[in-house]
């Protein structure tokens, strides 16, 4: 009898502990599964299809214990089964399809997750998740080229791959106000544009100037996700400086470089975001009264190169922009691109050298000249700028 009751005893300590010890199979069952467009933005039960289309899964907290390894994950469509990769990583496993699946069509993912208890009892759960994809309604670029505004110029975007300008991925023209809207397909990540030829209002002398085939204007966008409709972006001689400066610095156009470089061109001008704030016209008259100190600031800026450039005998302005581009191009505002001297073109400057203060007190004369000029019809005075001019006056050219 002693023995049969220590064996009972001992049984029921043994039901205790398993009890406190057993592994809920639906723990081990993933807490998320869901499609991951472009691997860069989680999507809901409809998605964007993308080619290269990857399907992420987050196992629980509990799978971190298993192997995972011995999960599998499918993919199918109706009874048949996708084609592809699987991976894991950690908790997370990600399936990449081996083509582009279909649109307005349903797939369901399955996850059969194989592990052990602590007691050594295999447990094998399915976790099956359905969704349903749709064609992707394609990203679209607009905004304003400002340099008087620039009028029937080519607008093209192109992706930025490992810090440098890729592919095109879309086209478009200005109208007669600068005005511009172009699709990008499903592309995601950071853009840049660039635009070439057209005609603007030139600020310093009131004539309509071509923009010359040996100059752009650029503007960068740091980032921007399959889909999404981008607007209201700049493209100026201060977005193109921008461009050249993230372009120059270690590991080029990355999106981190493309926002440090879009910020230094800002505070260096004193506007808060030369990507989306619409310059003044200082052509326009009584513009200064419907303008913020930013767009004040953003206009006078354009309007001084014109007249920089109309100082030193400069045909057109546009090469003023070019060479402010490459003077820029290391972070430092002295004349230099580098180690060499930045040429000047156009008039009667030929083939002569920037001057090291072009854009610092130079800048800083020349916006002085242009407000107190007749061509100045905002109503934008010497007192308004007087912080902007004296700050350019006192810079030592450096981009921060």
């Amino acid at each position: 009898m002693k023995i049969f009751n220590k064996i009972c005893v001992i049984a029921l300590l043994l039901i205790i502990f398993m009890a406190g010890h057993a592994v809920n199979a639906n723990a081990l069952l993933p807490d998320t599964i869901a499609p991951t467009v472009n691997s860069t933005n989680p999507a809901s039960d409809a998605t964007d299809v993308a080619i290269n289309q990857k399907i992420t899964v987050t196992f629980s907290e509990a799978m971190k214990h298993s192997t995972i390894n011995k999960n599998t994950f499918t993919l199918t469509q109706g009874t048949k089964r996708v084609p592809g990769k699987v991976t894991y990583a950690g908790v997370t496993a990600t399936f990449k399809s081996a083509k582009k699946l279909a649109t307005n069509t349903q797939y369901t993912a399955t996850i059969t997750t194989k592990a052990k208890d602590r007691a050594g009892n295999k447990l094998a759960s399915n976790y099956i998740w359905s969704f349903t994809t749709r064609a992707a309604t394609g990203g679209t670029i607009s905004g304003t080229a400002v340099k008087g505004p620039v009028a029937n110029a080519t607008m093209t975007a192109f992706s930025i791959n490992n810090g440098a300008m890729g592919s095109q991925i879309g086209t478009g023209q200005t109208d007669g106000q600068g005005n511009f809207s172009m699709s990008v397909g499903d592309y995601s990540g950071p853009v840049m544009l660039q635009l070439k030829g057209g005609s603007y209002m030139d600020e310093a002398t009131g004539t309509n100037m071509p923009m010359q085939q040996s100059d752009m204007m650029t503007s960068v966008i740091p980032s921007m996700f399959s889909g999404d409709a981008v607007n209201g972006i700049q493209m100026t001689p201060l977005t193109s400086m921008a461009q050249t400066m993230a372009q120059g610095m270690a590991g080029g156009m990355t999106s981190a470089n493309i926002t440090a470089a879009n910020t230094g061109i800002g505070n260096y001008f004193m506007v808060n975001d030369i990507l989306h704030t619409h310059p003044m016209n200082p052509l326009t008259l009584g513009a200064g009264s419907g303008a913020d100190q930013n767009m004040k600031n953003y206009g006078m800026a354009i309007g001084a190169m014109s007249q920089y450039a109309n100082n030193v005998g400069m045909s057109f302005s546009s090469a003023m922009v070019t060479a402010m581009m490459n003077d820029v191009s290391d972070g430092l505002m002295n004349g230099m691109m580098g180690n060499s001297s930045v040429t000047m073109r156009g008039g009667m400057m030929g083939g002569s050298m920037m001057s090291p203060n072009a854009g610092t007190s130079g800048m800083a004369n020349a916006m002085t000249q242009f407000i107190q000029s007749t061509m100045n019809q905002s109503g934008v005075t010497l007192q308004d700028m007087q912080s902007m001019i004296d700050k350019l006056m006192t810079s030592n050219g450096m981009i921060q």
